[in-house]
């Protein structure tokens, strides 16, 4: 039943250790491999998209700060949960097509919330960029970089990654005079 295309009973097996439930109680509520995906992409996603507004990055008026901030508690989440964010980038082929689409509004109101933040940048003349939807997307991408291209990063420590990675970020936004 889990066997193909990566899922497995040590999959089941790790589930059922993460949430608590006995293997039979499961299975009452998980199907088929869909079903699995999905639960693991809705709760992915329930804390994802609305990290930025649950940590209050957008109270803080310095935009620098604010994209800092941003960058770090992104990084932060994406290091507890980076297996799953692994499993998310390669696995969401997969998911059925409705709720494809469910998850991909999802990610892209991740994308607006940076969006609104360059913006900001933007408008307070601390940023220069020119397409700040772009831009967005790219910085979304690129906060995963660890759990998808950790595996060539080994000569760096993760939280190494992290500082380079805020670097970078700021250095693509950033006003020449600032």
């Amino acid at each position: 039943m889990f066997v193909k295309k990566g899922f497995h009973r040590a999959t089941m097996r790790e589930i059922c250790k993460a949430t608590g439930f006995t293997v039979g109680n499961l299975y009452n509520y998980i199907k088929t491999r869909d079903d699995v995906l999905c639960l693991v992409f809705e709760t992915f996603y329930s804390i994802w998209s609305h990290q930025l507004e649950n940590e209050g990055i957008f109270d803080i008026e310095d935009p620098v700060e604010q994209l800092r901030m941003a960058i770090r508690k992104r990084v932060e989440l994406i290091n507890q949960v980076r297996d799953m964010v692994f499993l998310m980038y390669t696995e969401a082929k997969l998911l059925p097509r409705d709720f494809l689409k469910t998850i991909l509004n999802e990610e892209s109101y991740l994308v607006k919330n940076y969006e609104r933040i360059l913006r900001n940048g933007i408008e307070k003349k601390v940023f220069r960029i020119e397409d700040p939807f772009f831009t967005a997307n790219v910085i979304v991408y690129l906060l995963a970089i660890e759990p998808l291209r950790g595996w060539n990063l080994k000569r760096y420590s993760i939280s190494q990654i992290n500082r380079r990675l805020e670097k970078y970020i700021l250095s693509l936004v950033m006003n020449p005079e600032e």
